[in-house]
């Protein structure tokens, strides 16, 4: 009967002049000359033959495929890339257009809003001109010169006027009869000056 030699540790066959698994690198050990199966070792023959076993020599690195890093490192550089092209193009932007970051033709909002809500300043302490009253409409010129009687108490019989002004904060109607308020001189000239331009 003939017996095939085998690797103890894979099961690959191996020749008669080989004591070293070429595909594990396991060594064989050949069993005492009265065992018939040489390929198989018992159980005390296995045991004692992985003792003096060696681990396997060292191959080649196998190159790993973990790309959970390389996809982290990817993002990364993408946000980064981001990041930089939005300040190049937001740096472009603001230094072309001169380093304000309104445009040519636009105009603060506040300025409207200041020259309206601090028209009675400017309406009871001097004569108002033509700049001042310049691109208005006829509307806003008639708010600014009912804006002189409400600052004076006045409650306005205009369902219009009344609903505007006592929506303001400093508005505190007094009396009905505008003939009771006493204007100064500017504001007598700007009511006058108001009427003729709306």
């Amino acid at each position: 009967m003939t017996t095939t030699k085998r690797c103890p540790r894979c099961g690959r066959p191996l020749k008669e002049e080989e004591n070293k698994c070429p595909n594990c690198g396991s060594e064989y050990f050949a069993a005492a000359p009265s065992s018939v199966d040489n390929c198989m070792p018992s159980s005390t023959d296995a045991r004692v033959s992985q003792n003096r076993m060696t681990p396997p020599p060292a191959g080649p690195e196998v190159p790993s495929f973990d790309t959970g890093n390389e996809n982290k490192h990817l993002a990364l550089w993408i946000g980064i890339a981001t990041a930089v092209v939005v300040i190049v193009v937001g740096a472009l932007l603001f230094f072309n257009s001169g380093g304000s970051l309104k445009s040519e033709n636009s105009k603060p909002a506040v300025e409207k809003k200041v020259v309206v809500v601090d028209a009675y300043s400017i309406m009871s302490t001097r004569r108002l001109t033509e700049k001042d009253i310049k691109g208005r409409s006829s509307k806003e010129l008639k708010l600014m010169r009912n804006e002189i009687y409400a600052r004076h108490g006045l409650i306005f019989k205009n369902k219009e006027m009344r609903n505007y002004f006592s929506k303001k904060s400093w508005y505190h109607g007094t009396t009905t009869k505008w003939e009771n308020i006493k204007l100064n001189e500017y504001e007598r000239y700007n009511v006058d000056f108001l009427k003729k331009h709306e």
